[in-house]
């Protein structure tokens, strides 16, 4: 199995790993998908969580759905994977973090969570492989 984000330039990425804290910040080259291309982060969304049902290992998918009255800088989604606390903040192309959203992602990687900002279905997938590929003592 290939390392992910391995065909990404370092230009398009800000990787920060302390030991199981890790925040992923990758910008994504041109061709992205269409949904995200077109600015459709609901739809992403709705996608993503699809794709996180489908998934073995994932437990406890809680959303936060983007309207007025929910707490400032809380993650799109949060979910239990192998057992660990994940969170996804999930932007188009154009989108960008907040101050609040990037303290309480540094807050919770702080607490152990393991996250970030994702921008493409395959990304999340890439990050949980990652995730598992960790969790997997060496032989």
């Amino acid at each position: 199995m290939t390392a992910p984000f391995v065909n990404l330039r370092p230009e398009q990425r800000r990787m920060l790993d302390a030991s199981t804290r890790t925040l992923h910040r990758i910008e994504l080259p041109e061709a992205t998908a269409a949904r995200v291309e077109s600015g459709e982060e609901r739809q992403f969304q709705a996608d993503v969580i699809a794709y996180l049902r489908s998934a073995k290992g994932v437990q406890q998918i809680d959303t936060v759905p983007n309207s007025r009255g929910n707490p400032e800088g809380v993650p799109d989604i949060r979910f239990a994977y192998l057992g660990r606390p994940v969170f996804l903040e999930l932007k188009t192309c154009t989108g960008k973090t907040t101050t609040a959203q990037d303290q309480d992602h540094e807050r919770r990687l702080l607490d152990g969570w393991q996250g970030g900002v994702f921008r493409s279905i395959p990304q999340v997938k890439a990050f949980l492989d990652k995730i598992e590929q960790d969790a997997i003592p060496a032989a």
